[in-house]
């Protein structure tokens, strides 16, 4: 039995000599030995950890060889300091901030459900936040009577307080200021911001596009008076420095956002003022008040339209409507509402449209078809032809244009869905292809337009110039221009990250594996 023992415990030893041998002499495999270091966020202060191509000899004498690693270099993001960020600290010399992808969450499956979280980056690529908030949206204002549709310099930021409310704060996009996380909901207007604690208590602060606080709605005198069942006439009534509130009592009260003053008045409702003048309502019907709340057009309106570029829309009843000018006089008449979409142009009914004049555009009895770039255009027998004020192109074999940038057209030819890209001397740059789809960007700094071409199949990108020649391109990854900010934002599986017009890049951040190590 002793002698049955010890052989056991002889070959238990030869074969572990055996093992370990064999690990000290085996190759890494190839794919290994090309693996790029892991992208790793450290502070510029610590020093990453040496690596020897020397084997090395331990008191096991067991040989690890190093030379098939990559050395490793570590990618390093500058911050602002070398803790934790959870919170943007304003300063003066963040300049542009970047909202970047900084983790995705899955559920506890692994799979649907999961939470994107963002950060703030610098323009220089300096880390001003963690990745801490479910959203950053970019500040934008659309009248919804008037063509106006404005990006504003500011960023709402969200954060998840719990199981069913959000809570907001908002800074500007350079950094210089920022609220707390007070608000429930925030609203965006011409020339202030509305920032929402309880809608049902009127409990909101009024602060404009620089970060001062103008007032707090609970501190005017009228604060008791205010309806509590009309947000959106609060957060849409006010423009040139005078916020208009409904009052229970039946009035409008004006408020000065600078000095505070109160102007108490009988009209039953209160619009916004627009060139110096004001809707309101009368007995059911709209007229308008100048600046020192007189009445100047009658009341006589079923609905009454702020006024843009010295004209207004009005009705008179369901199937009468009318272009005023601010004497009251009509100078349009027509049975549908003349929309104003876009600055320069009125759409009375489909297909038909007036210049800023109130003048019948018309093109031989061709159909007309508007573009949010301000063109319009239409077809004839040999292609389309785009067109605006003291302004006309010729694209030979379009039969349709998707908008219009600078000097090129985005067209169809022949398919509906797919499409090129062509000069508005009419030569073909990129034709259509029903493997990619192609945007035309304006950039930022040098106004120069930059084609973007997008593969549906490998999920590739390409930039180009306007002669079509390749500036750079992207794999494996969304890329779309952030003209806030005049970079590419590239969306890739494993990293976030901006790039300037000739695919340098400007930061780049690793993103956290949803399902871990």
């Amino acid at each position: 039995m002793k002698s049955f023992c010890r052989s056991l415990l002889a070959l238990c030893v030869l074969f572990s000599a055996l093992s370990l041998a064999s690990c000290g002499n085996r190759s890494l495999p190839a794919e290994a030995a090309e693996t790029s270091s892991p992208d790793v966020n450290i502070s510029p202060d610590v020093s990453a950890p040496e690596t020897s191509a020397e084997p090395q000899t331990g008191k096991s004498r067991v040989r690890t060889d190093y030379s098939y690693l990559t050395p490793y270099e570590p990618e390093i993001y500058p911050r602002f300091s070398e803790g934790p960020q959870p919170d943007l600290v304003p300063s003066p010399d963040h300049g542009m901030l970047l909202p970047y992808i900084g983790d995705l969450l899955k559920s506890d499956n692994g799979y649907g459900g999961g939470v994107i979280l963002y950060g703030f980056a610098t323009k220089g690529g300096k880390i001003a936040t963690d990745p801490v908030y479910t959203n950053i949206e970019q500040g934008s204002f659309m009248d919804p009577k008037l063509p106006i549709r404005e990006t504003k310099p500011v960023y709402i930021m969200t954060r998840v307080f719990d199981a069913d409310h959000n809570l907001y704060a908002v800074c500007g996009t350079d950094g210089s200021w920022v609220t707390t996380f007070d608000y429930s909901q925030v609203e965006l207007a011409d020339e202030v911001i509305f920032l929402v604690r309880d809608y049902r208590t009127n409990d909101i602060d009024v602060m404009n596009y620089s970060g001062r606080l103008l007032l707090s709605l609970k501190d005017l005198g009228c604060y008791g008076d205010i309806r509590g069942d009309d947000i959106w006439g609060i957060t849409h009534g006010c423009r040139e420095g005078v916020l208009a509130l409904p009052l229970k009592s039946g009035g409008t009260v004006w408020v000065d956002v600078e000095t505070h003053e109160e102007t108490y008045t009988d009209y039953e409702e209160g619009e916004a003022f627009s060139e110096g003048m004001a809707a309101v309502k009368v007995d059911g019907l709209y007229g308008y008040i100048d600046r020192d709340f007189r009445i100047v057009i009658e009341p006589q309106f079923w609905f009454a339209d702020p006024f843009y570029e010295g004209k207004a829309n009005v009705s008179y009843s369901m199937n009468s409507y009318a272009v005023i000018d601010k004497s009251g006089n009509v100078l349009y008449k027509c049975a549908n509402y003349p929309y104003r979409s876009i600055p320069g142009f009125f759409r009375p009914r489909e297909n038909v449209f007036l210049d800023s004049e109130l003048n019948l555009i018309t093109m031989e009895g061709h159909e007309l078809h508007i573009l949010y770039s301000g063109w319009l255009y239409y077809l004839t027998a040999d292609g389309a032809t785009v067109f605006r004020e003291g302004e006309s192109y010729d694209l030979p074999g379009a039969d349709g244009v998707g908008n219009v940038t600078g000097d090129l057209a985005i067209v169809t030819m022949g398919k509906p869905d797919v499409y090129g890209v062509m000069t508005l001397s009419g030569e073909l740059l990129i034709p259509p292809d029903e493997g990619y789809y192609v945007t035309l960007v304006r950039t930022k700094d040098t106004a120069e337009t930059l084609i973007v071409r997008a593969s549906y199949e490998n999920n590739t990108y390409s930039v180009l110039d306007r002669s079509g020649n390749i500036v750079f391109g992207i794999e494996g990854g969304s890329a779309w221009y952030d003209e806030n900010c005049g970079l590419f934002r590239i969306y890739c599986e494993d990293w976030f990250g901006y790039v300037d017009m000739k695919g340098n890049y400007i930061f780049k951040y690793p993103l956290t594996d949803p399902l871990g190590d």
